[in-house]
């Protein structure tokens, strides 16, 4: 599986690491439930990619649980399972650096702001 090295995943690779189907995920996405879905890049086959916070924010995504995968993957869950977790803790790393260079900015800002108020 790729999730070890992006922060997407195909829509097989979704559908196992969420333990739904594959058509769960096409159909969210076809719908807008996906809404960060994109054909990736570069691909001559156009493959469906899906960014593992939009499997989050949909719900279908859930960190602890024990959902049993489908299909193929049965033979492999913990696998699966240490594949979800880790897809899990990318996102959540994801939004600690933007929320961190988001609180650096204002120290910035703040920074600046002191150096003009004191001569």
């Amino acid at each position: 599986m790729s999730v070890a090295h992006s922060n997407y995943v195909d829509q097989h690779e979704a559908a196992d690491i969420c333990g739904c189907s594959y058509d769960t995920i096409r159909r969210r996405r076809k719908t807008g439930g996906l809404p960060n879905a994109r054909q990736r890049p570069g691909d001559p086959n156009k493959t469906w990619e899906i960014p593992v916070t939009d499997l989050l924010a949909a719900g279908l995504l859930k960190v602890g649980d024990d959902v049993e995968p489908a299909g193929e993957a049965r033979s492999q869950v913990g696998s699966v399972r240490l594949t979800r977790e880790l897809a899990v803790a990318r996102a959540e790393l994801v939004e600690v650096r933007r929320h961190a260079d988001a609180q650096a900015d204002e120290i910035r800002f703040l920074r600046e702001l002191l150096r003009k108020q004191v001569p």
